[in-house]
């Protein structure tokens, strides 16, 4: 009788826990909607039929902000995960977790884009680079391929589509016959995937394959502005252990797996403030060098995603005089009021899947500054399509 009594006070427990949690504010996991949805007002409530309407808009209130309500999300998530079923993952080969929508559907349709969107779309960067090249500023594009590109193999045995000619290969090949400077970040990520340069449970790379694509960067404009270029120390890597992104959906309730990563870093030999570029407009990161006896690039802007954050921390932002960066997604529609005078490098960094979302002449997300549109291309230019 005793032992009934207790499972029945453990199921009643269980029951209201959800209740009490979300009254006192106390969450176990976070609330997917917290703050969403507000508590309706008691004046709102009435002693006639529409009392049922406000039951409704308590119990949606209760969904919203329900302090189990990431624990259950979570929980259901990694049921699904263990028996091999997931809305948002795939599992590779070694532990390796990719996106299944990006994997499966945003990548391969980037490798379709049409030729004459492709055309039209490198005629509006020569518009962009041509209108810098006048004002004495040197442009270059960086587009960061992800994870299941570079690593192909690791997930063919999930169903992966294998792509060939993909999206990446036909705008870097477009890039090369129409004299777009780019960074070939794909080439030295896969020349240096021996060691991973990529986390396996998060969509980044790590601080070992952000070291390599900014040491590109930092050459490519050495070489361009003709500048002695210093030496660069090689990286010192270590094994650090990391559970982020993918593995916070993935793993066990009650086992956080962290994998073991290669791990670079260097001193910060620069001061980091946020400010705006000019007056009026949101403070941005900048970073003003204190690296003495070393060769410097001249001030730049960069123009990225979380990708670029990664180089602060790898020596990147050690060789300007003064870089700065700006989250494109929030104000590459303004990207011509950024420019300084003192501005000589200007720098737009993408991950693979922009080029079908956001670097397309025609995207739905008016990602582009409108102005750029109206800027003439280069005297006596032709596309070049390579056919």
């Amino acid at each position: 009788m005793k032992s009934k009594k207790f499972f029945i006070v453990i199921i009643y427990l269980i029951l209201i826990a959800p209740l009490v949690g979300t009254i006192i504010g106390v969450p176990v996991g976070k609330p997917v909607q917290k703050g969403k949805v507000q508590f309706p007002s008691i004046n709102e409530f009435h002693f006639n039929e529409q009392r049922v309407e406000y039951v409704f808009k308590v119990a949606k209130w209760f969904d919203g902000n329900n302090a189990f309500e990431g624990f259950y999300v979570r929980f259901w998530n990694q049921l699904r995960w263990a028996f091999g079923v997931s809305p948002e993952l795939i599992k590779g080969e070694d532990g390796w977790i990719v996106d299944k929508k990006t994997a499966y559907e945003q990548l391969p349709a980037s490798d379709r884009i049409s030729d004459l969107n492709l055309q039209k779309t490198i005629e509006l960067i020569k518009r962009l680079q041509n209108h810098l090249n006048l004002k004495g500023i040197k442009f270059a594009i960086v587009i960061v391929p992800f994870k299941s590109t570079v690593y192909a193999e690791k997930f063919v045995n999930s169903g992966v589509p294998i792509r060939t000619n993909t999206g990446l290969d036909r705008f870097q090949k477009a890039f090369l016959l129409n004299d777009v400077p780019f960074i070939d970040a794909q080439k030295i990520l896969r020349e240096k995937r021996d060691t991973p340069v990529f986390y396996k449970t998060d969509l980044h790379f790590n601080t070992y394959g952000a070291y390599w694509v900014s040491h590109k960067i930092l050459e490519h404009f050495y070489e361009e502005l003709h500048i002695p270029t210093p030496t660069f120390n090689d990286p010192v890597v270590s094994q650090s252990q990391f559970s982020g992104g993918s593995d916070r959906i993935a793993t066990p309730l009650l086992f956080e797996m962290a994998e073991s990563v290669p791990t670079v870093g260097f001193p910060a030999k620069f001061k980091k403030t946020s400010a705006p570029v000019k007056p009026g407009q949101p403070p941005v990161e900048m970073y003003k060098t204190e690296n003495p006896g070393v060769n410097l690039l001249p001030p730049s802007i960069m123009f990225g995603n979380s990708y670029m954050l990664t180089y602060e921390g790898v020596g990147y932002h050690n060789y300007f005089s003064k870089s700065t960066r700006v989250l494109d997604y929030q104000f590459f529609q303004k990207a011509l009021d950024y420019i300084e005078d003192d501005t000589k490098i200007f720098i737009l960094q993408l991950y693979e899947t922009q080029i079908l979302f956001h670097l397309p002449h025609n995207n739905q997300y008016s990602y582009w500054d409108k102005r750029v549109h109206d800027l003439p291309l280069p005297q006596n230019y032709t596309y070049v399509s390579g056919k």
